[in-house]
């Protein structure tokens, strides 16, 4: 996805399916969004320049609690209406009280988004969407580094209840809301917007509610999409299934859609359709029976999907273990010393370790009986404590270094080798 130096149209704004929306100027333009980074805010976001402090009046607050929770109540409601938020710029900029963040970039590029920043991202992102046995999850919210991937992130669910999770791929989420939110920053500034609670009004004023068989075909769709990654990512020969797999499902989504009724629309291929999250198929298929016959071939699709990902990563496994073997059986001497002097070390560390915990045990029962105090507990405690732990380290240490030497160009962990030298 490109959205650096975005040039939309005078008095319009181009949205990333295409779609050109005319806008409706302000009579007096609003605060410029400023995302641009500066030096001095990477300084203050490393802790270099003291921050400065947000003062919100309770009243201010206030709002922006009820709007954040009547953004997170209605998610899925917009979510299903997008077609209708997308045609309607003051809808797709109506503002969303939500701030995100990430390490020494802090808030820089994720300020003032809006509701269709949000359904593009649900969209565009892997990860912003997802499903699990608990039901179907919408991102809202995220902070956390993005050198560790380590993050805090928050989701609502078809039923409307939230969770605070920690996203697999932090990075999709971060580096695709910042894409998709920059674009129409100029925007945010020039153009009228409705509030949250005035798009509401709206789509239920026009009877618009959640069809969960919409619902259900975009949460599969992006499940396809992340499958269909995953099987890229395989080394060229492994291809060859998914090449093949593709093809059945092709031929096998053109033998259904020629049984089913569209609304106004020529279905392309399951490549094709699949990939298209602007264009909820479901909902222009007028037939609830065939709504549901195209809901049932979309999951044997995934099923298929997921067949041929454990197929190459089983296969791809096998190689891997191989490979491995062969490594090891050429350095088979120096591993068995590496091996005996493993052992060694660990049965050292077993003695420590029982040692240890019998006098803490030993401790805890002193503190209690009053012949220690707490100063005492502690003083006598912490160095061993600290001994057996530093042992531990060491032993981690001897390993990964030992083995990063020994094998350079393939990844052999301790549970390699103690499986190789068992089976000797």
């Amino acid at each position: 996805m490109e959205t650096k130096n975005i040039q939309h149209p005078d008095g319009q704004i181009q949205l990333l399916n295409g779609t050109i929306l005319d806008c409706y100027p302000r009579e007096k333009p609003a605060e410029k969004v400023d995302n641009q980074l500066t030096s001095e805010q990477i300084c203050e976001n490393l802790g270099l320049i003291r921050p400065k402090s947000k003062v919100l009046d309770n009243k201010l607050n206030q709002i922006c609690e009820q709007v954040f929770a009547e953004f997170t109540n209605n998610a899925f409601l917009f979510l299903e209406n997008r077609d209708r938020i997308f045609s309607d710029s003051r809808m797709f900029l109506a503002p969303v009280p939500i701030e995100n963040g990430v390490s020494i970039f802090g808030y820089s590029g994720f300020l003032k988004p809006t509701l269709g920043v949000f359904l593009e991202w649900w969209s565009q992102s892997m990860w912003a969407a997802f499903t699990d046995k608990k039901g179907h999850w919408l991102v809202y919210e995220f902070s956390g580094s993005i050198l560790s991937g380590c993050n805090t992130s928050h989701a609502v669910s078809d039923h409307c209840t939230t969770s605070e999770f920690n996203s697999p791929s932090f990075s999709d989420l971060w580096i695709n809301f910042k894409q998709v939110n920059t674009r129409y920053d100029s925007a945010k500034t020039r153009y009228q917007a409705y509030t949250i609670s005035e798009v509401v009004e709206i789509l239920k004023s026009e009877g618009r509610a959640v069809d969960q068989q919409s619902v259900e075909e975009f949460f599969l769709k992006k499940e396809i999409a992340r499958q269909r990654r995953i099987l890229k990512s395989f080394e060229e020969e492994a291809k060859d299934i998914y090449k093949h797999t593709f093809n059945e499902l092709d031929e096998q989504y053109e033998d259904l859609t020629n049984s089913l009724k569209f609304n106004n629309y020529r279905p392309m291929s399951f490549s094709i359709d699949a990939a298209d999250f602007s264009k909820p198929l479901a909902s222009i298929i007028p037939d609830n029976t065939d709504k549901e016959k195209y809901i049932r071939f979309l999951r044997y699709a995934s099923n298929c999907l997921e067949s041929a990902i454990e197929q190459l990563t089983g296969r791809e496994a096998q190689r891997a273990k191989a490979k491995k073997i062969k490594a090891m059986k050429k350095a088979e001497s120096e591993l068995a010393d590496f091996y005996i002097e493993y052992k060694k070390r660990q049965k050292e560390i077993e003695a420590l370790d029982a040692w240890t915990k019998e006098y803490h045990a030993d401790l805890r029962r002193k503190l209690k009986a009053g012949s220690i105090g707490n100063k005492g507990y502690q003083h006598l405690w912490t160095p061993a404590h600290k001994k057996v732990e530093s042992k531990k380290v060491d032993l981690d240490f001897f390993v990964s270094n030992t083995l990063e030497k020994m094998f350079k160009d393939i990844q052999v962990k301790i549970a390699d080798v103690e499986e190789f030298m068992v089976g000797k």
